[in-house]
């Protein structure tokens, strides 16, 4: 609970999954958990992911992140890469499918007619270097 006696939204300190950039899950398996069950911090992983890799990140670290959750259960994972240029795609029981400098990502069939614009994360054809974080100034 927070100062007002809401419930606290905060995230738990320790959790037994990795935190993400970004994810959705499906509005039945949702519906399926109780309403206490829905009040707290989820009790499942989720059905789609997007991580971005940040410059302190090494790849390593995040495709093992990547890798966990498609074993808890995400259909779908993107790993947007923007200081290699690159984007790479999960689904469960299928090798990683690594797309070089693409200008979008589609979500089918997965996520149907969901194409994610990839110049806003540095991701742009023709040019040399990406900035990591467009938008971002210190």
């Amino acid at each position: 609970m927070d100062r007002r006696g809401a419930p606290s939204r905060r995230v738990p300190k320790a959790t037994p999954r990795p935190l993400l950039d970004l994810g959705g899950v499906e509005r039945s398996r949702l519906r399926a958990l109780t309403a206490d069950q829905q009040e707290r911090f989820l009790p499942l992983g989720p059905t789609f992911v997007i991580e971005l890799r940040s410059p302190s990140d090494s790849l390593a670290s995040v495709e093992a992140k990547m890798r966990e959750y498609m074993e808890n259960g995400a259909r779908l994972g993107w790993l947007i890469d923007p200081l290699e240029r690159r984007v790479h795609v999960y689904r469960p029981d299928a090798p990683v499918d690594v797309l070089e400098k693409p200008l979008s990502v589609a979500g089918d069939p997965e996520l149907l007619g969901f194409v994610l614009e990839l110049a806003e994360f540095g991701i742009r054809p023709g040019e040399e270097a990406a900035d990591p974080h467009p938008g971002v100034r210190g």
